[in-house]
């Protein structure tokens, strides 16, 4: 089982060990996790560098990512759905 995730709770290391136990629940998971602490800043800059280097050769993206402080409304939620689900003919 593999994946990354960016908490900005205090407690991140409990809160990815209660995730993990929650996701592994029934099952047997291989143990140990690996953690790493970093500024907002250092990530704004740099999210998941082992995800978003450039391949040989050269090829640039550029990657946004914002969160969110309030919930979508379910009128914004209906639209968005509306735009997303349209069949193309």
């Amino acid at each position: 089982m593999g994946g990354r995730g960016v908490s900005t709770a205090g407690a991140a290391a409990r809160q990815a060990d209660d995730h993990l136990a929650a996701l592994s629940e029934g099952v047997i998971a291989p143990h140990g996790r690996e953690l790493a602490r970093m500024s907002w800043l250092e990530f704004a800059l740099n999210p998941f560098p082992d995800l978003f280097a450039a391949p040989p050769g050269g090829v640039s993206a550029k990657v946004k990512d914002a969160l969110l402080n309030n919930r979508f409304t379910d009128p914004q939620i209906g639209v968005a759905y509306d735009r997303l689900c349209i069949r193309r003919r």
